[in-house]
């Protein structure tokens, strides 16, 4: 944990997807390189699912792919199916947009490029939710994710992941549902 502006504490993760594997996968890592969690994608599964783990492979939070929308829609659940958060992609000629919504922290509004892992996670009043930015020279994707509050850290992975499979998923059309 990092001291932030407001005088309390925020958390850093880098966050890197695994080379050459079957399903989307990535590990979490805090900035000095401990492993803090895991991101494991369905190899076969319909919708597409994503089990973000703790290091002793309990599932934390389940990101979930809803079928049957025009535009990208996933919902965040806890581990019992409750949804805490649902996050659908909006119309946009210029960049993606996305409507999230939260039980615990409200509406929620991107900033930034996502094409380029440089976004702000915004709150409805304006502030800093949590921000992203490319990790340079790295091998695989990677980049930074700084999370101005711990109370909202697994929610900014689970969104980070979401992020990353609407704009940079395999098929790399995913942001079309």
């Amino acid at each position: 944990m990092v001291a932030n502006e407001q005088g309390g504490y925020r958390m850093q993760f880098v966050i890197k997807q695994r080379m050459l594997a079957i399903r989307d996968s990535f590990f979490i890592t805090d900035v000095s390189g401990n492993r803090v969690l895991e991101v494991k994608g369905s190899l076969v599964k319909i919708p597409k699912r994503f089990a973000i783990k703790d290091v002793n492979g309990n599932d934390l939070l389940i990101v979930r792919h809803k079928l049957w929308h025009f535009f990208a829609h996933y919902d965040v659940e806890t581990p019992e199916g409750d949804v805490i958060a649902k996050v659908n992609a909006k119309f946009s000629l210029i960049k993606p947009k996305f409507n999230i919504q939260t039980v615990e922290f409200g509406n929620l509004s991107i900033d930034g490029s996502l094409f380029s892992y440089s976004y702000r996670l915004l709150a409805e009043d304006g502030t800093v939710v949590a921000q992203t930015n490319k990790k340079v020279l790295a091998i695989r994707d990677a980049y930074v994710l700084d999370v101005q509050d711990p109370k909202t850290a697994l929610l900014s992975v689970a969104l980070a992941i979401v992020f990353d499979e609407c704009n940079h998923g395999k098929k790399r059309n995913s942001f079309w549902s």
